[in-house]
This record gives structure tokens, C-alpha cells and sequence, in this order.
């Protein structure tokens, strides 16, 4: 699966006690707002299950922090460079990608991450950008 180097990325940050996402169609739309907006991978302290499984279905990575460190351990000024590495080599099951944060002034920083992926279904959506494109070139394909 090749990434652009340049993303657009979301850090999502949760308190105890807030659900943002109460229903279900606004966890929905939240999926497919990020997708509408370019964003290609989002990077969470964890998610709900049908949270997750809704980016997937809109191509949308959806990554964890793997160490004790959060979303509230990162500062990101919007000038950064942001490269996944491990990306092209996930599979099913927990797969470790590499966010590596390139500083406006050079500096690089490091952050652990995974990507979870229960199924083989849930890695083809991943691998066509989602289900839409998905489902558009298996039709072609048999066409």
C-alpha cells in the first residue's frame, strides 16, 4: 500500500467521560467527514470498535499510540513533515508503523504506533482506499 509523504493527520485526544460519538450516525459521519477532508490516517489512544471499523471503510488508517505516551505528549504546529514507515507492510492482525516527525527546523522525532486490522476484508478496503473504490474495481474487474 503506497502513502503520500505528506498527510493530513488527525490526533484525537478523548476525557473521561465525553462521548462526542453517542450515536451512531455521527460516528459515521465522522469517518466520512475525515475522508472528505483528505485525511488519510488518524492517530488515537484507542478507539470504539464501530469508530475504527467505519475509517477502514472509508481508507482512512486508523493508528494507536503503542506506549504509555498519548496525544497529549505531542505539540504539532502544522509545519511538520510526517512520514509512516511499516505502512506498505501491514497485515492482519497488530502491525507496528513508524510515524517519523520531521521538525521545520530539521529536528526528527519518533512515535511508536499500530495498526490493528481484524480481517482480510478489512486490509482490501485499506489497500483501495476504502469500500467505495473497493467495490468499483472488483465490478471492473469482472466486467
Amino acid at each position: 500500500m503506497h502513502l503520500h509523504l505528506h498527510f493530513h493527520l488527525h490526533l484525537h485526544s478523548t476525557s473521561a467521560g465525553t462521548d462526542v460519538a453517542a450515536e451512531p450516525d455521527h460516528r459515521g459521519w465522522a469517518a466520512k467527514a475525515q475522508a472528505l477532508l483528505g485525511v488519510r490516517a488518524v492517530v488515537a489512544e484507542s478507539y470504539e470498535r464501530i469508530h475504527r471499523s467505519n475509517l477502514i471503510g472509508r481508507g482512512v488508517l486508523p493508528l494507536e499510540f503503542t506506549g504509555s505516551d498519548g496525544a497529549s505528549s505531542y505539540t504539532f504546529t502544522g509545519e511538520e513533515e510526517l512520514t509512516f514507515e511499516g505502512v506498505d507492510a501491514v497485515s492482519v492482525g497488530s502491525s507496528p508503523v513508524l510515524l517519523r516527525v520531521t521538525r521545520g527546523d530539521g529536528r526528527v522525532e519518533t512515535v511508536a504506533l499500530r495498526l490493528r486490522i481484524f480481517s482480510g476484508q478489512e486490509l482490501s478496503y485499506l489497500r483501495h482506499g476504502g469500500i467505495l473504490p473497493y467495490v468499483v474495481r472488483r465490478t471492473l474487474d469482472r466486467s
